[in-house]
This record gives structure tokens, sequence and C-alpha cells, in this order.
């Protein structure tokens, strides 16, 4: 299948995930220290400056005291995030999906990343006798304390709008060949691995959809010193209590998706294709000195060979064949099949953007009967059903070149034509060899531009004659494999050339 993957950045990951987690370890810290009961908190969250006294405009001159005129006990709480290398973003997709689908397939898991939360609390009291209680009381909870400190917060993941868009476009497009699949909602609820919910804001509004999650057992590291110093405030004559903590985090960040291509034989819509970056199909030219070129035939620069060596038809199509030894593609071509017993598919001299050499067209024209037998040409043609080659009796080139499906297609499946250079020289049928011929100016010509760094002007000729000599200078293949083998190779896996052949 072919299979594009993308990281879909949250939305929104404060408010609903990292607020809810800190204020949830404020409380619990506040509950456990005995704080809970202090007339009114502020969370400073990522705002600059906390609530000041009369910055609302129905603030009068009184309204941070009681009737008696006694200023409030207050808590202040602060909170800075970092980020730290203790969970590190993955490469590959390890995380639980909340949507797993497959068949299309459909995969849709969370991205987290480390962070360290720091917390800073600030208590003010109106009087030097209730800090220093409130001191000697943090002080006896700590000693008395013989666990470590943790917390289970309940935070929520943001399921992107445009993402519930994209899951639904999917939908829709399957329902185009499934007429029975049910409709979004039950279809959605049956390949959801958690509960999706909804959430809004305080007045009801601005609905969102959500995965709750529950990380159980956060760590908390109370910081040194753990109580400041009772001191006066410069406001009002207030006494202020100091005490921090900190916890690891992992910090929502967005979804990892991985999609289909093609949803049976149609392609999604376009703004949903990654485009390949240029670098990676453009030409690596070399221009250097004598030296580094010389260098460079013994190790090659990493570019050549981490680009694209061969044509893809289109560009942006992430499907290569599974790998064989000494098989090499040069173009692969994806296609778009109907529900037919027979049909033809193409012609593969009428590739886009490729160009046939008219010695090798010539060649192809004449094995056409052998195109996707392995061993029996050079260019090798092979059509996939998803990963897998179908059978050669099941596909047919005729003299012209067009290539025939002759069985019905599994139209859930995406279906590629390849074709291939068959390096495997040892491997080589005697049928082709006896067709190469005697004319060392013929269809040898092919063999030669295939293996062209090997000269072949030091072999004698009729090179026909010389074939063994040729295949053990040119190590590529199997060989053939001998009738007898003794219990040594059997036993090490040994399996030597035959020098005959």
């Amino acid at each position: 299948m072919s299979t594009l993957n993308t990281t879909v950045p949250a939305e929104e990951n404060y408010d609903s995930f990292l607020r809810p987690a800190i204020y949830d370890s404020m409380i619990a810290v506040l509950g456990f220290y005995g704080l809970r009961s202090a007339t009114n908190i502020y969370f400073n969250g990522e705002t600059d400056v906390v609530k000041l006294i009369g910055n609302a405009q129905s603030d009068g001159p009184t309204a941070d005291r009681f009737t008696d005129g006694t200023f409030r006990n207050k808590i202040f709480i602060t909170a800075e995030v970092e980020d730290s290398e203790f969970w590190d973003l993955r490469r590959d997709l390890t995380e639980r999906p909340v949507f797993l689908n497959k068949e299309l397939p459909l995969i849709i898991s969370p991205s987290f990343e480390g962070k360290q939360i720091r917390v800073n609390v600030v208590s003010r009291f109106n009087t030097l006798a209730q800090a220093k209680a409130f001191v000697s009381k943090i002080n006896r909870q700590r000693k008395n304390q013989v666990v470590d400190f943790n917390f289970t917060p309940t935070v929520h993941m943001l399921f992107n709008k445009g993402l519930v868009r994209f899951v639904d476009i999917l939908h829709t497009m399957l329902q185009k060949w499934e007429p029975t699949l049910p409709e979004f909602q039950e279809w959605f609820g049956e390949y959801a691995q958690f509960n999706f919910s909804e959430i809004t804001n305080v007045g009801g509004n601005l609905p969102q959809i959500v995965v709750p999650l529950k990380p159980n057992n956060i760590g908390i590291s109370f910081t040194e010193p753990f109580v400041a110093k009772a001191k006066k405030g410069s406001t009002y004559a207030q006494f202020e209590v100091e005490f921090g903590y900190s916890f690891f985090f992992n910090s929502f960040m967005g979804w990892e998706v991985e999609y289909p291509l093609n949803v049976y034989q149609d392609q999604i819509p376009e703004e949903y294709i990654p485009r390949p970056q240029q670098g990676f199909t453009e030409y690596k030219g070399v221009t250097s000195g004598p030296e580094i070129t010389s260098g460079r035939e013994i190790a090659p620069p990493m570019d050549f060979i981490q680009s694209p060596y061969f044509l893809k038809l289109p560009g942006h199509d992430p499907w290569t064949a599974p790998y064989e030894w000494w098989i090499q593609p040069v173009v692969q071509a994806q296609l778009a099949l109907k529900d037919e017993a027979e049909q033809v598919i193409g012609n593969i001299f009428e590739l886009p953007e490729f160009k046939w050499r008219p010695k090798a067209v010539e060649y192809i024209k004449r094995r056409h009967a052998y195109a996707f037998l392995h061993h029996e040409t050079p260019f090798l043609f092979r059509l996939f059903a998803g990963n897998h080659a179908l059978d050669p009796k099941d596909v047919r080139m005729d003299a012209d070149g067009t290539v025939t499906l002759l069985t019905r297609p599994n139209l859930k499946l995406t279906y590629h034509l390849v074709v291939n250079i068959d390096y495997a020289i040892r491997d080589y049928s005697k049928q082709l060899w006896d067709d190469v011929g005697w004319d060392d100016d013929g269809y040898w010509g092919i063999i030669r531009t295939i293996f062209n760094w090997i000269d072949f002007n030091k072999f004698p000729k009729p090179w026909v004659h010389n074939i063994p000599t040729i295949l053990h200078n040119i190590d590529l293949g199997h060989g053939k494999v001998p009738h007898r083998f003794n219990v040594y190779q059997g036993l090490f896996g040994i399996v030597a050339h035959n020098a005959g052949r």
C-alpha cells in the first residue's frame, strides 16, 4: 500500500492540557498541606502579571477586604514550563493510537514532548503569627511524609477540526466503493480506540472534540529551600511564605498520522499529499579536483546513495517494491484499475517522463513473451498488487509493448507496474544467452551497457563462447546451485558459485 505520514500540530495544548495538569498538581499539593481553605487562590498561568487590586471596573476601594476591613489572606501561584530531555520525540509511532483502521490504513496517534514544570507558591498572611504557624505546619507535614508525593491529573488532547474534516473525506471516499458503510459518526466510533468527548468554555460555547487522558502517579519533587523565611510584604504590611515544587510531564504536541494515498482506486485530494523535497530528486553534479574524484570512486558521496535512483510516477507516491538481491528498479508507475476480469493497463513505451533507448525497445519487443519471467530477460517487468508481485501467468505483454492484466484485481489494493534491471547475470537462462547471439555487436551491446564497469574487450571473442569467464568476473547472482552439497555447506549456509556455468 502507498501510505503517507505527517505530523499535525495541536491547535491548542495549554488551556486543555498543560494548565489542567498544573492546576491539578496545585490542588493536590495545597490539599496535602492544608492550604485549600485559604480565601483566594490566584493562578498566574501564562500571563506576565497576576490580577492586581482594582484592575477590574467593578473593583472598588475596598474590593480586597472583608467587611470588617481586614485584607484577605491570599495564595499566588506561578508556573514555568521548560523543555526536558527525559522524553524525546519519537521517530516512529510508539504511542497507542486513538484511531486505528488497518484496512485503509488510517492510524492517528498522539505525540508528546518532555517538559519540566516548576511551580512557585507564595502565601500572604495578615499577621506574622499566621505566617510562622504556616511555616511550622509545612515543616511538620514534610517530616511526617514517608513516600514521594504524586498526583494524577485529568487532561484533554484537542482533536483538530481539520483532522476531523480529513477523516470525514476518507469516509466519504470509502462510501463510494462501499455503499453499505455506516454513517460517519457510527463508523468513527467503530475504529476509535479511546472515548472521545466534547468540552466547551465556561459559558458553554466553542465546543471542541477532545481525547481525555489521565496519566497516573506523576511524581513531585519539592525544591530547596522548601520554605522561605517569613517576611513583611511591601504592600499593606502583609507577610509572605514561599515554597516551590517541580514535576516532569509529557506535554501533548500534536498528532502523528499515517494515512493512505489511495482509497480503493481513487487518489485522495491534492491538498493532503506532501510533495517530495527537490533535493531528493535533483541531479547531483560533481565538480572537484582529480584527487577527490578518484577518492569518490572508492567511497561515493552519501547523496548518491540516499537519493532516489529511479523514476516514480507520480513523484509523490512513497511506495517502493520490496527489496530483492540484484534487482534494480528503473521506473515504477501507479495504476488505477477497473473491476473487470481482463483489462489493458497501457503501453510500457508510452510512460511519461521516461525515454527508452532504441536498442532496448527492439530487444523488449523481441522478448515480450518473457518480459515478466525472472532470469529470462535483463529487463524484468513486474506487476505488484500492494506489496506482492503477481504471478507471471496473470499478466501479458504484447509485441508492441501493451500490458494486459488477465485476472480480476482486488480494488482495495494499489497496483504498480515496475520496470527493473536484473543484475543477477550468473542466473540468466540459457535461452537468454542463446538470444543474445554470436554477433558481438548485436544484443551484447545491451549486456555491455548494463554492466558498464566491465571491460569486455579483455575477453576473447566470440563472447558467447567465453560466458563462464565473463560470469567469473561479474560476481552477481547465485549461480547454478549444484545438485549435491555436503553437510558442511548445509550447516554453514555455504553455496559456492558453479565455476562451470
